[in-house]
């Protein structure tokens, strides 16, 4: 989980809102209508304008586990990190500083799977979000992709969301592989001259997937 550090609202975004008055989720549509069938005079704004506004905020990356995403409802979740509550809190719902763009979690997994993200945090609410700065201090990695939660708040945190899980882990062992060994066998780790310089590179990176575990990798290998 990487810190996300949130822009500006949209403008058409807020203007929306306030034309609109929305009272559900469901209020905001899907897609924009096509341009001959859009009122003039009428705010107009999508879940699929949002969603590009999010990805790039976050680097194309999920909220959670920093898995690639793209622009697609079967792909991409918007994400409520501090939940909906069945619409009971307009306010909140349409709040750009609570979204963020979830994975799918697993949902299109062939069985046997495991939810993840989104998909298994559902409405339960987490101690540490990727809007807390503390995500990239109380989470950390192993070099093998294990993730571990250095607080009470980030073990739940990885809990809830399911983070711990061999999907996941193998999918971050093998990020932190192609940037970690010089050998095709996997036994000779990066020298401490050249690991120096491509984290400094990296951190420049935003889109990057797992980029928060390849980053905790090399900084392990920097100190042996």
């Amino acid at each position: 989980m990487k810190y996300i550090i949130k822009g500006e609202s949209p403008e058409q975004f807020e203007r929306w809102k306030t034309a609109n008055k929305p009272k559900s989720w469901d209020d905001l549509p899907g897609k924009l209508p096509p341009e001959n069938r859009r009122e003039e005079g009428v705010e107009y704004y999508s879940k699929e304008e949002l969603r590009d506004v999010l990805l790039e905020e976050q680097g194309e990356t999920c909220c959670y586990c920093e898995m690639l995403v793209s622009n697609h409802p079967l792909i991409a979740k918007i994400e409520h990190i501090e939940p909906r509550e069945g619409d009971t809190q307009t306010e909140r719902i349409f709040d750009f500083y609570n979204l963020a763009i979830s994975c799918n979690g697993g949902e299109k997994d062939p069985k046997p799977k495991e939810l993840h993200c989104d998909a298994e945090k559902g409405d339960k609410p987490i101690q540490l979000s990727p809007l807390d700065q503390r995500c990239e201090t109380e989470i950390t990695f192993t070099i093998a992709g294990k993730i571990i939660g250095l607080t009470e708040d980030a073990k739940q945190t990885i809990s809830i969301l399911n983070l711990d899980i061999p999907k996941l882990n193998n999918l971050r062992e093998q990020a932190i592989a192609g940037y970690i060994y010089t050998d095709k066998d996997k036994t000779e780790y990066i020298s401490i001259e050249d690991c120096t310089p491509l984290i400094a590179k990296l951190q420049q990176i935003k889109k990057l997937p797992f980029k928060s575990s390849i980053l905790k990798a090399l900084a392990q290998i920097n100190r042996l």
